[in-house]
C-alpha cells in the first residue's frame, strides 16, 4: 500500500516499466524497434526518477521499485512532466 500519491505513481511507473521491456525483449524478436515516453504530472515521482540519491522521505520504498531510476539513468527509459 502506498503511503502517498507520489509513491503511488512510482510504484505504476515501476510495474509499467517492467511490462514495457519484457514487451519491449519480445518485439526485439519480431525486429520491431520502439521507443516507449512514460508522462507523468506527479513532480515528486519526476524528481525520484532523475534523483539517484538517498531520501528520508523515501528509504521506506522496496529497492526494487528503484529499478526506475536505473533504466532512467541508461536512457532506456523518458519520463517527462506533463500538465494533467
Amino acid at each position: 500500500m502506498a503511503l502517498s500519491s507520489t509513491e503511488a505513481e512510482y510504484l505504476g511507473l515501476c510495474d509499467a516499466s517492467k511490462k514495457y521491456l519484457w514487451t519491449s525483449s519480445l518485439l526485439k524478436e519480431f525486429h520491431i524497434e520502439q521507443k516507449i515516453v512514460f508522462l507523468t504530472d506527479n513532480q515528486g515521482c519526476l524528481l525520484l526518477t532523475k534523483n539517484f540519491g538517498f531520501h528520508k522521505r523515501n528509504k521506506h520504498i522496496c529497492i526494487q521499485y528503484h529499478f526506475v531510476q536505473d533504466l532512467v539513468q541508461e536512457n532506456q527509459l523518458t519520463v517527462p512532466f506533463c500538465l494533467p
